[in-house]
This record gives structure tokens, sequence and C-alpha cells, in this order.
């Protein structure tokens, strides 16, 4: 079990302040990722920040992430609402022609 498995952060870690954990993160499934943005809420202020989905239940969803504020754990997670966002594609061509264009 890794420490993002723990549920516990090395000390000097900083967490974001909208953190949120599922009740056994071990138990969570990794799945083919996501490219999302997530909100990190700090002491200091807040970030949107580039990451991955691998893993999410109903209410979390954990994002791997490069950010020096949670080296060397690369990777949070946060409660699954407003707190992140996919980066959605579609897989069809557009309604209005044969090659996607209006």
């Amino acid at each position: 079990m890794g420490i993002a498995e723990a549920g516990h952060r090395p000390s000097g870690v900083r967490r974001p302040l909208n953190e949120s954990w599922p009740s056994n993160p071990s138990r969570v499934p990794d799945r083919a990722s996501i490219p999302v943005t997530v909100r990190l809420v700090w002491d200091d202020g807040e970030q949107w920040v580039a990451g991955r989905a691998t893993r999410w239940t109903r209410h979390h969803v954990f994002v791997a992430l490069a950010h020096p504020r949670i080296s060397p754990v690369q990777g949070v997670w946060v409660a699954r609402s407003a707190s992140w966002i996919a980066a959605f594609t579609f897989a069809t061509a557009s309604p209005w022609s044969s090659n996607g264009t209006p």
C-alpha cells in the first residue's frame, strides 16, 4: 500500500483544503485515465491544475498530477463536484455536415 493508498502524507507535504478521501481508497480500482482540470484550494488561494482522473467513485475522484506543493505524492483525492472538470472530446462528427464542420 503506497502513501496515497494509506490516506497519509509525508511530513512537510501540504494538503489542499479541498482534499477529500473515500472511506476505503484501496478498494477503488484503477481506470483508463481521463484528462481533467482540478481545483486545488490552499490556505493562500486556489489553483486550477491539469491532471488525469485515474480512479473514482460516486463521490470522489483521484487526480494524478505533478505539483510541487504535494510532492512527493503526485495526486490528490477530491470530492466529485465542481472541484474537477473533465476535458471532453466528441467521438462523432457534427450533425451539420459529413466532415464535422457546420
